[in-house]
């Protein structure tokens, strides 16, 4: 990491304070609120309403973001999204504690912009896929560790052992944004950012986002993107009950459903290490293409697991562990890099605005495909990585056509050209 600007040496360091108990919360919260007697509809509710208010917070996170800085932004809504909602999650045991944590939580979407753009923007092009990539593989090889829950899980019981890993995931957290608070900087973008439109209100940023995503929604190269980026979100937020298929469906154990995730750590491990640094000497849009394919690949190999098929399981996780791994780390690159500096957080803002608009009833959607037929669900899944296959293709097409000089017309500032 030594050649990577200070900022992004400081947000690498410190994230295992968040991705060890953020990981394991989010992939144990559905089979934490079955084990406190909830049912599959009212997990589906609960989720719904998350990503309906949670597209509120889309739509003015730029606003925010520009107003108060990267930084800042970062740790006030680091409060009302983690920390509290983990203290929350410790000791809920009904619909409504489990529905008021989901609701804070849903603040989220705006550190998801400022943490990663105070992450990336003093980098140059080349260093942001390996500052992405290198965050997404802190955050899932936080998943070694969930064998060790898995194991606690058995013999302490499920409910019991999450609610310490609650607990100490939200102290962990707290160490984490004083810790974080104190060493990083706000970036000369957020800065320049704060300038231009840190005077405007909140409410009202959110009309010349819309105007911005208009135009890139016109730009021939940043449309495939933006259905590129809906579809693979779509496909990640209707993924909540895999836990919960593999242990009442395929009857894994809770010991081989929490090896799981960390299989998958493993092989991102691998990706970046071994695969990323031969990624070279061609575009990040073929390298997307190839990642979105090996998730379509590993999808059509989960659909074909059963019980007592480990090998088959361990296939899928690794396909759409890399795939994954590897799409999150180019796609958002790419954005990033088509966009102009000060308006970075304004088109964040509305792309994953969209993006939210579609996942809003995925919750409930993902409960009632689950309820009618277990296996249905993730068909469903795999068709929105196949769409997001013919964007990407899409994408490189126009990219190698020349079409990318489009995406930046005479006079737009907004939308920057392509490479």
């Amino acid at each position: 990491m030594r050649d990577l600007p200070a900022n992004a040496r400081h947000t690498l360091r410190l994230l295992p304070l968040w991705a060890v108990p953020g990981n394991a919360a989010l992939f144990y919260l559905a089979l934490y609120m079955k084990g406190n007697g909830l049912d599959t509809l009212s997990i589906g509710v609960v989720l719904s309403a998350n990503l309906y208010l949670a597209l509120v917070f889309q739509l003015v996170a730029g606003g925010i973001i520009n107003r108060l800085g990267r930084k800042q932004a970062t740790v006030v809504f680091y409060f009302t999204s983690w920390i509290f909602p983990m203290f929350i999650w410790s000791v809920a045991h009904d619909f409504w504690l489990f529905l008021a944590a989901y609701l804070l939580n849903a603040s989220s979407k705006v550190i998801d912009i400022s943490f990663s753009l105070l992450a990336i923007d003093d980098a140059t092009d080349r260093q942001r896929p390996r500052i992405y990539a290198a965050m997404k593989l802190i955050i899932t090889a936080a998943g070694l560790l969930t064998p060790l829950i898995g194991v606690s899980m058995e013999h302490f019981g499920s409910v019991s052992a999450l609610r310490v890993v609650y607990f100490v995931g939200g102290v962990s957290m707290l160490v984490h944004v004083l810790w974080y608070r104190r060493v990083t900087t706000e970036t000369e973008a957020g800065s320049t950012a704060m300038e231009a439109h840190g005077t405007t209100g909140v409410l009202r940023s959110i009309g010349p986002n819309l105007r911005l995503f208009g135009r890139a929604c016109r730009s021939p190269l940043l449309l495939p993107l933006i259905g590129l980026y809906i579809l693979t979100s779509v496909g990640w937020q209707l993924n909540v009950f895999q836990a919960v298929y593999l242990s009442e469906a395929l009857d894994f154990s809770d010991r081989v459903i929490s090896l799981f995730p960390a299989f998958g750590a493993a092989v991102s491990l691998l990706c970046y290490f071994l695969v990323m640094p031969r990624l070279r000497g061609t575009s990040s849009e073929r390298y997307m293409l190839a990642a979105l394919l090996l998730n379509v690949l590993g999808w059509s190999v989960f659909l074909a697991v059963s019980r007592g098929t480990l090998t088959l399981l361990l296939v899928s996780a690794a396909l759409t562990a890399a795939g994954h791994f590897l799409t999150e780390a180019y796609r958002d690159a790419i954005l990033v890099g088509r966009v102009a500096a000060e308006d970075r957080a304004g088109m964040f803002s509305v792309v994953q605005g969209s993006a939210a608009v579609a996942a809003i009833p995925c919750g409930y959607l993902a409960a009632v495909l689950y309820e009618a037929r277990p296996l249905l669900l993730f068909v469903v899944i795999l068709a929105t990585y196949v769409g997001g296959s013919v964007c990407a293709l899409l994408l490189l097409r126009t990219s190698r056509s020349g079409a990318a000089a489009e995406a930046a017309p005479a006079g737009d500032k907004e939308v920057a050209g392509a490479e």
